[in-house]
């Protein structure tokens, strides 16, 4: 993928998340979450067959339920892992691209105990 086309997506997918965060404001957490991970293109990396080394989302579910008491912890240690990957040498570009408040929705999402298929 050329410079041009990943500045392309990176428009897409910030665009995306804008448009999802507006579109959904009044919506339930756990499905706002879902809904970003779906139109954000999220869900290229961390679904059913994860890319690379990307944890799957059903694995980041199983392990946020595994620590109940630390969800709040955990949500600030994936952000901080998410802001790390979006810079640097192997920076994943979607990454940079997500507002704060999107992954706390996404966050938010994985914390709740899955009640349909992730992807």
């Amino acid at each position: 993928m050329n410079t041009f086309h990943r500045a392309l997506h990176a428009s897409l997918v910030a665009a995306a998340l804008t448009l999802a965060g507006v579109a959904h404001a009044q919506t339930a957490p756990a499905e706002l979450g879902l809904s970003l991970a779906a139109t954000s293109g999220c869900i290229n990396c961390h679904g059913t067959a994860p890319r690379g080394d990307a944890p799957s989302f059903l694995h980041m579910q199983e392990r946020a339920a595994g620590r109940e008491g630390e969800r709040d912890a955990l949500a600030r240690h994936w952000m901080q892992e998410m802001r790390a990957t979006g810079s640097g040498w192997r920076a994943i570009v979607a990454h940079r691209q997500v507002t704060d408040s999107a992954a706390g929705a996404l966050f938010r999402w994985l914390g709740t105990p899955p009640t349909k298929p992730v992807n």
